[in-house]
């Protein structure tokens, strides 16, 4: 199991490293602000290597996904964060909300279900 965890990871990272995008990765959290209410901190921003395939009707509904929802795929091998719900990812220029993490078996990719992030 441990050539799964790790090694299919690196190889899979490997060979497909070079057709998936840069990517920016960014963990923020909430800190208190000393008087009853939240502020966010800013993580620091991690380059990592993703890919935004395009989703058939079906894989859609499958997924549960909105028509306003995208997934982007990025190489576990290449993060070196755990994705967790209310992180963001700048992938193409566009800033995104991730609403929910998933891993594939071989524990290769990490798949988020992301929400364009509409700043104004």
């Amino acid at each position: 199991m441990s050539f799964l965890n790790t090694g299919m990871s690196t190889v899979f990272g490997a060979a497909f490293s070079g057709i998936y995008l840069d990517a920016t990765f960014r963990q923020d959290s909430l800190a208190s602000d000393g008087e009853g209410g939240w502020v966010v901190t800013t993580g620091t921003p991690e380059t990592c290597k993703a890919h935004r395939p395009t989703l058939s009707a079906k894989t859609r509904a499958d997924l549960g996904m909105s028509t306003e929802e995208v997934m982007i795929i990025v190489l576990v091998s290449t993060l070196g964060v755990t994705p967790s719900q209310e992180d963001r990812i700048t992938y193409e220029g566009q800033l995104y909300d991730v609403l929910d993490v998933m891993q594939d078996g071989a524990h290769s990719q990490w798949k988020l279900r992301c929400k364009e992030r509409n700043e104004g």
